[in-house]
């Protein structure tokens, strides 16, 4: 068996969740438990990185998960865990879920230290209800309120399909 494209044309194609099946009707198809996509898949980063964006910039490299194929029916559920400081006292930073370059959740952390540079935690998440079928990448971009200086650390990020119901 064998899943080919023949195009004269340079393409990037993604095979996921193919089968191979006797009899003239197909089953419907159902992931196995230990299928990696069907599997939440976690991206960590631990090394401190800054921003002074006042608008959306990367948190960080490698918290961007490439590859999510969804064939329309199923959702997905984002969540972030993150560490953050600031150089200026009670001031925020926006943290926002990306599907491919759309933004699809907002959230905000306002750091209410009467010091600067104080670690401030949260927990996040966004449920993204049933995007139509292809192949996404899901980030997370920052940004701060002003031009202080932003530091994030110790950040978690949880991508898992969830079937359709």
């Amino acid at each position: 068996a064998s899943l080919e494209i023949a195009s004269g044309a340079a393409l990037t194609v993604a095979f996921d969740a193919a089968k191979l099946e006797e009899g003239a009707t197909a089953t419907a198809w159902s992931p196995h438990p230990n299928d990696a996509f069907a599997q939440p898949r976690v991206l960590f980063a631990s090394n401190a990185v800054t921003t002074t964006s006042t608008t959306y910039a990367d948190i960080g490299t490698g918290l961007q998960l490439a590859n999510v194929i969804l064939d329309g029916s199923q959702s997905v559920l984002l969540i972030v865990q993150i560490i953050t400081a600031q150089d200026t006292a009670d001031n925020t930073i926006t943290v926002n879920f990306f599907r491919d370059s759309t933004a699809i959740g907002l959230t905000d952390m306002v750091q209410y230290h009467a010091a600067a540079n104080k670690d401030d935690g949260a927990t996040f998440a966004f449920f993204d209800a049933k995007p139509a079928a292809g192949n996404y990448t899901y980030k997370l971009q920052w940004k701060v309120a002003t031009t202080t200086t932003g530091t994030a650390r110790n950040r978690v990020f949880v991508v898992a399909v969830i079937p359709s119901a």
